[in-house]
């Protein structure tokens, strides 16, 4: 029978998340118990109630196995289900992918973790039945899980041992695997793993496909991957050979043999390759069209005109970015330029609002679209011209700009934008000066406030960075790195309710868009989505040294590895996610996290994705402005920084 569950529904001790599977066999809910701990609910379909018990037996039987551990069992609505720990994870297809990208040696690695996985089933004394890829989980740290021990049939297919196509063709379709026949299969399993590649020529006859078995035709790897790899040949030959007792004695000495293989290394090229072509030639038409220097007018005439986020001030802002990352001073005069056009039009009705960016919409104090923005380039222009009188200037004129009172709180419209923006224009200021006591005493006087009127997690309708907790959470931490702050005693305990808030989706982790339950939204980009959890948890782990924060940072970075590529712009699209990579690989100093980055441009610019979504190209937040930042940043990603969110560390003052 079809459960019908919705998101909220309660299911014993279980609230659910959502559903993840509907197949004939069986349906499973993705679900969380009381103390915030995931889990997977398994419903059994009608006529399926003994192998849901059988598969529950056996995960008893198997703990201490890289195997769910049951959780509870139950009935509802006349549906028997199984509780088990949730386990995340990437079908090992595309775990296995991204082992081959970096190299031979690392695949290899990872086929010889999973056949220990099933290994250490086999040293129990079961056999688990099914060997296929949608039943072995990679997770975002490589480790291995293995999951459906229901043992339902499968049809013959590219890992059928050939005991089992011998019956097949002989019309009997019932088979009990031994543990020869199930090493056959894992090896078969393997080959895909290590080459990409089925072992059997495709076809759509079974018929056909078993006899393909039972010829012993797999191919080497040696002859897929057009290399000599004798030893990996041999291994595999033996693994797979027809007659079972010509097999390894043990899943375990398979494995020891693929560990001791002499497979060549071959290290990722991370070089930007056809997506630095493309985002370089964004950076070089910006630097084009950002020094090519009319000074009678704005070059951008659609309102917002002077912001930081759409007009003036943001090219000013990117040129200061390219001048530092790219060491070319020169470009800080056409910074100067465009900072000056924005403080000559600031008073126009265009300069910071549009249809759709009222001031009811954005407020007065926001350094992403405001006055305040032009304040903080001019202090951050002034520290890169080592101008020490213009920069005190410009923050007491930040001061000055934040004092429109607004009781939004959000990190890019309300409060906390203000602490962003003085994060940045405090770089390279000198904490002697008057000013910086000054702004630093205000800033954390409104901190104190906006905490003061916060309430739990559910008085705020977002979660992420731009709008929600996530936002103020970290702008709160960044804060506390900046200025001393003492952060406040809910800090802590909100930071863990949105922790709690997670939820498993492949080998990373996914926050809601809302902080209502019954609001299920997922996003990706940056604004309200995984890129932005991204920075927040990288942040933390930082700050306050927590690898539990950490850990947090990577799950949320797969999520964003393994999203659909969007719009291009650092706001909501995959700009804004490339950046999130670019922060996982500063958080764990993992190189691994910067190719991916590149991969994630590579693969949007293949998609023509990598362009401007917005009506003013040169926008920063929208437009072609933010790539051109991301491209120095790809180049340079020790020393990347999201524009106006991230802290920039490491170049030269």
């Amino acid at each position: 029978m079809k459960v019908d569950l919705q998101r909220g529904d309660r299911v014993g001790d279980f609230t659910v998340l959502r559903r993840v599977h509907s197949g004939a066999h069986t349906e499973i809910v993705h679900a969380r118990d009381q103390n915030g701990n995931l889990a997977a609910l398994k419903f059994a379909a009608d006529g399926n109630e003994a192998s849901l018990a059988g598969e529950r037996s056996r995960l008893l039987e198997l703990v201490g196995c890289p195997l769910p551990t049951v959780l509870g069992h139950g009935d509802f609505a006349g549906a028997e289900y199984l509780a088990l720990e949730w386990r995340s994870g990437v079908d090992v297809r595309l775990a296995a992918g991204d082992a081959r990208g970096d190299s031979l040696r690392a695949a290899v690695a990872l086929a010889s973790d999973i056949v220990r996985a099933f290994a250490s089933i086999h040293q129990r004394g079961v056999i688990h039945g099914q060997i296929h890829p949608r039943h072995v989980l990679v997770d975002g740290d490589g480790l291995v899980s293995i999951v459906d021990m229901a043992q339902t049939a499968i049809d013959v297919g590219q890992l059928t041992d050939p005991a089992a196509a011998r019956r097949w063709l002989n019309g009997d379709a019932a088979h009990i695997p031994t543990f020869a026949d199930e090493q056959y299969s894992v090896a078969a399993l393997v080959v895909l793993l290590v080459t990409g590649h089925a072992p059997f020529a495709a076809t759509r006859s079974r018929t056909e496909l078993a006899r393909q078995v039972l010829q012993g035709s797999v191919p080497t790897i040696s002859q897929i991957r057009g290399e000599s790899l004798p030893s990996l040949d041999r291994i595999l030959r033996r693994a797979l050979h027809l007659d079972p007792d010509r097999r390894y004695p043990s899943l375990d000495s398979f494995a020891d043999a693929l560990d001791t293989s002499t497979s060549p290394t071959r290290t990722r090229d991370v070089a930007l390759g056809p997506s630095g072509d493309l985002l370089a030639s964004h950076l070089a038409d910006f630097r084009a069209q950002a020094t090519a220097l009319d000074p009678a007018t704005n070059p951008i005439a659609t309102a917002p005109t002077c912001s930081v986020n759409y007009g003036a001030a943001g090219v000013a802002y990117a040129l200061i970015h390219v001048a530092r990352a790219q060491s070319e001073p020169e470009l800080l005069e056409a910074a100067t330029w465009w900072l000056d056009v924005a403080q000559h039009d600031q008073g126009r009705p265009d300069a910071f609002y549009a249809d759709g960016l009222e001031p009811g919409m954005i407020g007065r104090i926001s350094p992403f679209h405001t006055g305040s923005g032009l304040a903080v380039v001019g202090a951050r222009l002034s520290h890169a011209t080592g101008d020490v009188q213009g920069h005190r200037r410009w923050l007491a004129t930040y001061r000055d700009r934040i004092r429109h009172p607004t009781r939004n709180p959000d990190s890019t419209l309300g409060r906390s934008s203000v602490v962003l923006g003085a994060c940045q224009a405090l770089i390279g200021a000198d904490p002697t000066w008057p000013e910086v006591r000054q702004l630093e005493d205000d800033v954390s006087a409104l901190l104190d406030q906006v905490w003061r009127d916060l309430g739990p997690l559910s008085s705020l309708e977002y979660l992420g960075v731009a709008h929600g907790w996530a936002g103020i959470l970290y702008a709160s931490l960044l804060w506390s790195d900046t200025a001393s702050w003492a952060l406040p005693e809910d800090f802590h305990s909100r930071l863990q309710d949105l922790a709690s808030c997670a939820e498993g989706l492949g080998r990373g982790a996914t926050w809601p868009v809302f902080s209502a339950l019954d609001r299920p939204d997922t996003w990706w980009g940056w604004c309200n989505g995984q890129a932005g959890h991204v920075m927040l948890w990288a942040l933390a782990y930082t700050v306050l040294g927590d690898e539990r924060w950490r850990r947090l940072a990577t799950s949320a970075a797969w999520s964003v590895v393994d999203a659909p590529v969007g719009v291009s712009s650092l706001c909501c699209g995959c700009a804004g996610e490339i950046y999130a990579l670019l922060s996982a690989y500063r958080c764990t100093g993992d190189a691994s996290w910067h190719a991916r980055a590149v991969d994630k441009a590579h693969q949007a610019s293949v998609d023509a994705v990598l362009a401007s979504d917005a009506p003013t190209p040169l926008s920063l937040y929208k437009g072609d402005t933010g790539l051109a930042i991301l491209a120095c940043d790809l180049m340079k990603p020790d020393t990347s920084a999201m524009p106006l969110f991230e802290v920039e560390t490491g170049r030269a003052p």
